[in-house]
């Protein structure tokens, strides 16, 4: 089972190529990489690596061409490389013009990748087929030296895709509203761009196509907006450009049921449009982890709206955005992915009317900031940038503004590269020990699991449980196979990898019900009743701090010291020094379990339903059954496993599946689960585990 685990149509013409001047190689740092070992045309996130910067002493000559080695150059596959995408910088040219981006040993076609403005830098990612050699070409068009910062994001491996998977194509010029017998592009009009049965690209199954969209000098400041044909336009743009400056952007863009998308033109002046295509997917659902699925777009930061996004993005500030929050509500008409998780996303970037040149920067939610800018603008217009982003499995990335101004900011989903494909099944039960009477467990691998209940506490190594030991109390949380505490009645237990210690008292007027540790240092237990919670520095327990004095029920998750969600009938939150009271999940009455990813992911367990937490504020994940989940483990935010009194069900981003499975043992037993990664979770019920592996 599945678990985390209108229009105005141009006539179409193609421009002359032309022949180059002999090509003035830049240099590179160059190592040895490895194989590629990943199906076919399928995508391989990167962390931005640098393989190509000019500066300070060899920019590229004006009207010549670099060779940017990629296979084999900062520890990329030294083959196997089909295409890659990567994030040119140029770095304040001194006078206006463009670059074009070609496989390597090809001849340049004429058409321009990357127009600029004199002294203001300017970036783009592009997805660029590689030569024979294994290398892409960059052309000089303009008429002075340009500096150039080449840094790969992701690349595609070579072979027939796999549906979901990228085929480079030579560059083909798909429409040119200056060819003969065109016009160009009135206000408010559309223009129908046709993909499918165009010089080798298939009349069908195509679900996107990468393509380069070039404004030519156009007369008003404006912009235009993208969508499949299909689906109704929402309005929101695409590409913004400047009077009088050529605009030149590449998107990837969803195509319609027949095979083409709309580009409307949002200004008040005709519009000179041309679009090339670089590539397209395969239609389908991924069949291997980094197929790409397009989506309705989905907006997941809006910095103008003062709820949803914290306000006003400030000069310097550093924020993490969930990238899972708005495919989760149930009142989304953005179409669920499939059962993936996420491996990068592509995300349509936009920059209002910025007051000061500067840039942004974006990366990985698990990264800090390296100094690396992705999008660079002038002070005035807007900038809209496409950008692919590593998905880590917190399912967040991170905006920094690089500017000493405040800024409007607006980030959409356009799509995502599916992950692993963790379908978690049953493969083994064995029994703990005949009425354990077990009440929880806690894992740090596939090797070491530590099970408790009625003061006894029995560890699993990987194939069998050991015999009973006294300690753990009723409920345990384990930091690693050396580092457990557990907690029952009104006291707490420590075990060193060999024992447990002596009960020591924390409370004398409460059970203790649930424990959550993040470190030796850092654990948090709560107790069942009148909403006390109870910190352990690694030595003592403090005296308490109580968060609802009517609270008849409590659980609690910590995925770092500075981070927690407890239920006390009511949501509380710490951050690292005190609590303070959130927001409640849709519904909420009775919660009996959470699971923290990080700050930004958060799953419940109640009754008949279960809810996310992303950062800010709880959506609704519906539920997997329709009776009362009793615990549920999160090892990342595509990969939750719940348990209730007879199935284990699975969660994948999105959704929940059918169960994984169910008990066949007498009336209901309740089960309890830990999954310490998106591959291994151990689930028991009173005194039987249950192994399940992708």
């Amino acid at each position: 089972m599945r678990t985390v685990l209108a229009a105005l149509t141009a006539p179409l013409a193609l421009v002359t190529a032309l022949v180059p001047p002999a090509a003035a190689t830049a240099p590179a740092h160059l190592t040895a990489g490895t194989a590629v070992s990943q199906s076919p045309g399928t995508y391989r996130p990167l962390n931005p690596t640098r393989v190509f910067d000019t500066r300070p002493s060899h920019p590229i000559a004006a009207r010549t061409t670099a060779r940017i080695p990629i296979q084999g150059v900062a520890g990329l596959p030294a083959s196997g490389i089909s295409a890659v995408t990567v994030t040119l910088t140029l770095p304040t040219p001194a006078a206006a013009g463009s670059v074009s981006v070609f496989p390597s040993g090809t001849a340049w076609s004429g058409a321009a990748t990357i127009s600029f403005a004199a002294a203001n830098t300017q970036q783009n990612t592009v997805t660029a087929q590689l030569g024979s050699d294994g290398a892409i070409s960059v052309r000089n068009n303009t008429s002075v030296a340009l500096q150039l910062v080449a840094d790969v994001v992701g690349y595609y491996t070579t072979g027939p895709a796999v549906p979901g998977g990228y085929r480079p194509v030579p560059l083909q010029r798909l429409y040119d509203s200056r060819a003969a017998g065109s016009q160009p592009l009135q206000p408010g009009y559309s223009a129908l761009v046709q993909v499918t049965g165009r010089g080798g690209i298939p009349a069908s199954d195509v679900s996107a196509a990468v393509v380069n969209l070039t404004v030519l000098n156009p007369a008003a400041t404006g912009a235009a907006s993208i969508w499949s044909v299909g689906t109704s336009e929402d309005g929101s743009t695409s590409v913004s450009f400047v009077a009088g400056r050529t605009e030149q952007t590449m998107l990837t863009t969803k195509v319609g049921t027949d095979g083409a998308f709309g580009v409307r033109n949002n200004s008040r002046a005709p519009m000179q449009l041309v679009v090339d295509i670089v590539g397209y997917y395969v239609a389908g659902s991924p069949a291997a982890p980094g197929g790409y699925l397009p989506m309705v777009r989905d907006r997941i930061l809006d910095t103008r709206n003062p709820d949803g996004a914290g306000g006003p993005f400030t000069s310097g500030q550093l924020r993490t955005v969930p990238t899972l929050g708005a495919n989760i509500s149930p009142y989304s008409v953005v179409p669920k992915t499939p059962h993936w998780g996420l491996r990068a996303e592509t995300i349509l970037l936009t920059v209002i009317s910025p007051s000061r040149s500067g840039s942004i920067s974006v990366f990985a939610g698990d990264r800090g900031f390296d100094g690396k800018a992705t999008v660079s603008f002038a002070a005035g217009p807007t900038v809209q940038r496409q950008v692919t982003v590593r998905i880590p499995p917190e399912g967040t990335i991170r905006i920094r503004n690089n500017t000493s101004v405040t800024l409007s900011v607006v980030a959409d989903i356009l799509g995502y590269f599916a992950g692993g494909q963790h379908r978690l099944h049953l493969t083994s039960s064995s029994v703990i020990e005949q009425f354990a009477l077990v009440s929880d467990v806690s894992c740090t691998s596939a090797t070491f699991c530590m099970a408790v209940g009625t003061g006894r506490a029995f560890r699993y190594d990987g194939n069998s449980w050991s015999a009973g030991s006294q300690g753990g109390g009723n409920a345990v949380s384990c930091v690693s196979p050396t580092f457990c505490v557990g907690v029952g009645s009104g006291a707490a237990w420590t075990y060193d990898g060999s024992q447990w210690s002596e009960g020591v008292l924390v409370t004398p007027n409460s059970d203790l019900i649930s424990i959550s540790c993040a470190s030796t240092s850092f654990c948090v237990a709560t107790t069942q009743s009148h909403g006390w919670v109870y910190t352990f520095d690694g030595t003592s327990w403090d005296s308490g701090s109580q968060l609802n004095p009517y609270a008849q029920k409590s659980a609690v998750s910590c995925p770092a010291s500075t981070f927690c969600l407890a239920w006390a009938d009511g949501w509380y939150r710490w951050n690292g020094s005190t609590w303070s009271a959130t927001s409640d999940s849709p519904g909420a009455t009775q919660v009996n379990g959470v699971s923290c990813v990080s700050p930004t992911f958060c799953q419940d367990a109640r009754f008949g339903s279960s809810s996310v937490w992303n950062g800010t504020s709880w959506l609704s994940a519906r539920a997997p059954v329709n009776h009362s989940l009793l615990s549920v483990s999160c090892p990342a935010a595509f990969a939750c496993v719940a348990a209730d009194d007879r199935e284990l069900s699975g969660w994948d981003g999105t959704e929940w599946s059918m169960p994984i499975a169910t008990t066949t043992e007498r009336g209901s037993v309740p089960f309890r689960v830990s999954c310490p990664t998106v591959d291994f979770c151990m689930a028991v019920d009173r005194e039987t585990g249950y192994r399940l592996d992708s």
